[in-house]
């Protein structure tokens, strides 16, 4: 997946450009031909976060809007676009998972079969388990920009100065709902659901 070396490139290239906060990388180094990596950052002093128990919605709407203003930044700006690890959907080794998914996937719907309606279970099968490469092919060709992949309360730590932004490992060209999307579904509480119309208007805005 071409981790490190992403992680790497954003400490390198545009960690000082993205507008938010992320660690001070103290050392930064990664061999190409190896594909290993050292990364040293800072020590944030402060709450990590948590996806199982959401903070107050004042800071969901903090991070949507930082949210918003890295995707309009680098709304197919060639300033990222045109690093070497800046990768799409269309990487081959990003692919290679997508066999071992549609092996394992009938044993864990048979190990789970009530984790989601099987309305929901089917469809998903159809058209992302089954399907994934044109559901791929289908991402890379719409409007691109940075995405963070894995922006989530895990990978935030709260701050006396507010929001620090972890995990850089997943950073793609991508097109943005992915990033939107996955914050408000994955940390979701009753008041976020409650006011997803108007951190909704915080992003766009």
């Amino acid at each position: 997946m071409n981790s490190y070396k992403r992680e790497h490139g954003f400490y390198r290239d545009v960690a000082d450009t993205v507008p938010m906060r992320v660690p001070t990388a103290f050392i930064n180094e990664y061999d190409e031909d190896s594909g290993r990596g050292i990364l040293l950052i800072e020590k944030i002093e402060g709450q990590p976060g948590d996806i199982l128990h959401p903070p107050a919605i004042a800071d969901f709407d903090t991070l949507v809007g930082q949210l918003g203003t890295m995707h309009g930044q680098y709304w197919q700006s060639p300033s990222y676009g045109d690093l070497d690890w800046a990768i799409d959907w269309s990487l081959p080794s990003l692919r290679m998972g997508i066999p071992i998914i549609q092996e394992n996937w009938p044993a864990l719907r048979a190990a789970r079969p009530d984790m989601a309606p099987a309305e929901i279970l089917d469809f998903f099968e159809r058209t992302w388990i089954y399907d994934t490469e044109t559901w791929l092919d289908r991402v890379a060709e719409r409007p691109w920009t940075m995405i963070h992949g894995d922006y989530e309360f895990d990978n935030i730590f709260f701050s006396g100065s507010g929001p620090v932004v972890f995990d850089w490992q997943t950073l793609m060209r991508s097109f943005p709902g992915g990033d939107l999307a996955w914050f408000l579904g994955v940390g979701s509480s009753d008041e976020s659901i409650a006011e997803e119309d108007a951190l909704i208007d915080t992003y766009r805005a």
